[in-house]
């Protein structure tokens, strides 16, 4: 039985290219509905805020108050639902509180799981235990037990990412 040794750290762009797989793998459909919901929001916002007179509002002293509110309410709706199409940045500052940052890590993976050793913490898990098993132009990714096992292919060689697809059962 052969087993994989190898070094690595989980860069921002590893780090946000393994959410995504994830949410790909798990089935996740892209959020356009939701997004386009909070444009068309905002965008009402705006338009009842132009067809608004000022001699409907009960004194003409504040009437550019509540226009300019219910502006920044439809501006940042809109701004949501733009964010809500480009997840990656989401994920690049959620990676600066994830801890990862500058940590190294050393995984052990053979025919009856893979361990990986951190700083603080170890890991070690059984395949039949791994949910979920992919990989990207980046990353390879292993879920279990509420954890996103993150290797980046540029810590390994051709050989290191053939035998891990061999090991993990992912189609090469």
């Amino acid at each position: 039985m052969s087993s994989l040794h190898f070094q690595y750290e989980i860069p921002p762009e590893e780090f946000v290219s393994a959410q995504l797989l994830y949410h790909k793998l798990r089935g996740a459909r892209p959020a356009y509905r939701r997004a386009a919901l909070w444009i068309l929001l905002g965008a009402s916002f705006i338009v009842v805020d132009f067809n608004v007179s000022p001699s409907a509002l009960p004194t003409k002293d504040i009437s550019a108050v509540p226009l300019l509110i219910v502006m920044a309410f439809g501006i940042s709706w809109i701004y949501g639902g733009i964010r809500i199409l480009f997840p990656g940045r989401y994920y690049r500052r959620a990676y600066q509180s994830s801890e990862l940052a500058g940590k190294s890590y050393s995984a052990e993976i053979d025919g009856n799981g893979l361990r990986v050793a951190g700083e603080l913490c170890e890991w070690s898990v059984k395949w039949p235990g791994v949910q979920l098993k992919g990989e990207d132009e980046r990353v390879f990714i292993f879920y279990a037990a509420n954890t996103i096992f993150i290797f980046g292919k540029k810590f390994l060689n051709g050989e290191q990412q053939q035998e891990l697809r061999r090991l993990g059962g992912l189609k090469s």
